[in-house]
């Protein structure tokens, strides 16, 4: 896309002729991490029995708007759970309370029993609500690391998705409550054996597997490119269309399914991929 690399390249040099330092960033969430202006953060306390060590766990995150991050942390002994609120718009509000209600953020272990799982796996189910007490177009960023994710639920709205490392099935959607999405992102060298869909109202998806595993590959756009690239593997049945991919990748029926109302959609398979990072992540610092 000429335009859109033109326009980016003409913001830069502008930053270097005034002098900008760009600041550090790590592979976990640059846009998340340096540019968001945040009102304060909000303490976060898991209650119920944490599982014991070796025990399966499944997450299930509910924002109300925001961010969300997952990131799997295997030196890690129990997950941690960091929130911030988003002023809107980035600006001071002189009409936003100045604590929080106690449910403004809830997260708790949920014995397999009382999920109604079908497997041994605890849950951590995180819920975020905003009254009407905040201003209109508030929102959470969540940051969430566990020691181990057998599985994933992500719903958020307006902001983007990051989920590193996890295993099990995955399904993140993003908007389908009030319509503004945001961008999904999604890179585990776990082998790809369980379903994933990542889907999103608006927002480019971007997914980078290991080379261990195999599946079906649904993607899907109405606005912008889809594009699979493994040179791991054997690729079948492969039908690319003008806005959607279709093809079977090592023989396999677990199905890979990535949707977007607006941007394009681009699944890798690579190496260490949960420390590849996209050569144009480090734009999401003035584009996300």
């Amino acid at each position: 896309m000429p335009i859109r690399l033109a326009s980016r390249c003409a913001v830069l040099t502008l930053l270097a002729s005034l002098g900008c330092v760009l600041p550090a960033c790590t592979h976990t969430d640059i846009a998340h991490e340096s540019f968001h202006r945040r009102e304060r953060t909000i303490a976060v306390e898991i209650s119920g029995d944490s599982p014991e060590v070796g025990v399966p766990i499944a997450v299930d995150v509910h924002n109300h708007a925001g961010s969300v991050i997952v990131e799997v942390d295997d030196a890690l002994d129990a997950p941690e759970i960091k929130a911030a609120l988003l002023r809107p718009d980035h600006k001071p509000r002189a009409d936003m309370p100045e604590t929080d209600p106690e449910d403004a953020i809830t997260a708790s272990f949920i014995p397999a029993s009382d999920a109604g799982a079908p497997t041994s796996a605890s849950t951590l189910r995180i819920v975020t609500s905003l009254g009407d007490d905040y201003p209109r177009g508030s929102k959470i960023a969540l940051r969430v690391r566990v020691p181990r994710c057998d599985g994933l639920s992500v719903v958020n709205n307006g902001g983007p998705i990051v989920i590193l490392g996890t295993d099990g099935a995955v399904t993140a959607q993003n908007g389908v409550v009030t319509g503004e999405g945001g961008r999904i992102e999604y890179r585990t060298s776990k082998p790809f054996r369980d379903p994933v869909a990542l889907i999103t109202t608006s927002g480019r998806i971007s997914a980078v597997i290991g080379p261990g595993g195999a599946g079906q590959l649904e993607l899907d756009t109405e606005q912008g490119q889809c594009f699979f690239n493994s040179s791991y593997g054997l690729q079948t049945d492969v039908a690319p269309g003008p806005r959607s991919y279709r093809g079977t990748w090592n023989g396999g029926r677990t199905p890979f399914v990535a949707r977007s109302g607006d941007g394009d959609i681009t699944v890798m398979v690579k190496p260490d991929a949960e420390q590849y990072s996209t050569a144009d992540d480090w734009m999401a610092l003035f584009f996300d």
